[in-house]
């Protein structure tokens, strides 16, 4: 098996729960207070489109509006704190609760999401977890929010 974390090492930047941030969301410091990392953040905006393809080759477009958009928040959670030899910690118990908390089904409101500079308004939708069972005790997440218009 190859030696990745020894033969090419890399750099980690820590930063306080105070210090502005790329990625914040409303309601919570779900994301600062866990042993976690924030690999990808990804926004998809699409819009509701129909085709249409006449007997004499012409195409015509329709557009009907923006569909619902969709804010992925994917990372790694760490299963035991790095200056422990064992044990576990609550991490995926702490974001499964969090989840519970904040779903589109128990929150009345939506959640602000800040990614840089533009901020959406969304609604949780899932909560992942893919844990592989390696010496490395890390698992994968992902987070999904739906929002129906950007704030401007």
């Amino acid at each position: 098996m190859a030696d990745l974390y020894q033969s090419n090492a890399g750099s980690v930047t820590v930063t306080g729960v105070d210090t502005p941030g790329f990625l914040r969301l409303d309601g919570g410091d779900i994301l600062s207070r866990q042993i976690m990392l924030i690999t990808s953040v990804k926004v998809d905006r699409n819009e509701e489109v129909q085709t249409l393809k006449t007997l004499s080759n012409l195409y015509y477009l329709y557009s009907f509006g923006e569909s619902p958009g969709r804010i992925m928040i994917g990372g790694i959670l760490f299963l035991t704190p790095c200056n422990s030899s064992g044990g576990s910690s609550a991490t995926v118990s702490q974001l499964n609760q969090w989840y519970e908390q904040n779903r589109a089904y128990n929150k009345q409101t939506p959640i602000s999401i800040s990614i840089g500079t533009a901020v959406f308004k969304g609604v949780l939708t899932n909560f992942s977890v893919s844990a592989e069972m390696t010496q490395f005790n890390v698992a994968g997440f992902n987070l999904s929010f739906i929002f129906v218009q950007p704030s401007q």
